[in-house]
């Protein structure tokens, strides 16, 4: 599994935490225990035996700082690794949006800072929830918070024709409603049902998805959907 370098400072920010400046104290601190180490009459006083005792002390005390700034490096730089996202599942869900929406079976993702974001499935199949759903083996599009745009990849069986969906989003998240663009209507499918990544069994052959529609075909398929689905999809 593997992200992209520049990931969106969304998740992570490493250099909002202030443990980061450990290394500059490290530093720091070095130099001082250099200087000190170096000094004429710290060493004279050192090897005076009535600071042997301020002299050790000292030391000590460098030493413990020393100590303190390394754990303290360590513990930035485990904060900032364990917060980057592992899966593209866990990007699902740092967006506000539900990770059932991909299946089982997502064996690598790219995303950039952009939110423009590639997945790979490890084969062409389909899932079925309410209706349908036919997932490409790559599957790409623009992710920002409770919304996918430019999606490609995805398609939806209705009325025994494939659409492909153009985006998916989630209006208001308490609403339990999250909606499927799919150009001639916005359908809308509960939330609990993209819970959990579904399995998805492979595609038996390619799905031919409904491309650009004339206007009065648009609105024949229009007005069928709403019929079939009062209450339930919404232009």
């Amino acid at each position: 599994m593997t992200t992209d370098s520049n990931f969106p400072t969304v998740y992570f920010n490493c250099l909002t935490n202030p443990l980061l400046l450990a290394p500059n104290l490290f530093s720091e601190t070095l130099s001082n225990i250099s200087t000190s180490a170096s000094s004429p009459s710290s060493t004279s006083s050192c090897l005076s035996g009535s600071s042997t005792s301020l002299c050790l002390s000292g030391i000590l005390t460098n030493m413990l700082q020393l100590l303190h700034l390394m754990l303290c490096f360590l513990l930035s730089w485990i904060t900032c690794s364990s917060s980057k996202p592992t899966s593209m599942y866990d990007v699902l869900r740092a967006h506000g949006l539900p990770m059932g929406l991909l299946p089982k079976g997502v064996v690598d993702f790219e995303i950039d800072d952009a939110g423009r974001f590639t997945v790979h499935l490890d084969q062409a199949c389909n899932a079925k929830f309410e209706s349908e759903l036919h997932y490409d083996r790559n599957v790409s599009g623009t992710l920002s918070f409770g919304q996918i745009g430019s999606l490609s990849g995805i398609s939806a069986q209705e009325l025994f024709l494939w659409f492909p969906v153009k985006g998916i989003r989630v209006d208001v998240p308490s609403s339990g409603i999250i909606y499927f663009d799919v150009g001639v209507v916005y359908k809308q499918f509960s939330l609990s049902l993209f819970e959990t990544p579904p399995e998805c069994t492979a595609a038996s052959g390619g799905v031919e998805a409904v491309g650009a529609v004339s206007k009065s075909e648009s609105r024949r398929l229009r007005s069928k959907l709403l019929f079939d689905h009062v209450g339930r999809d919404f232009v």
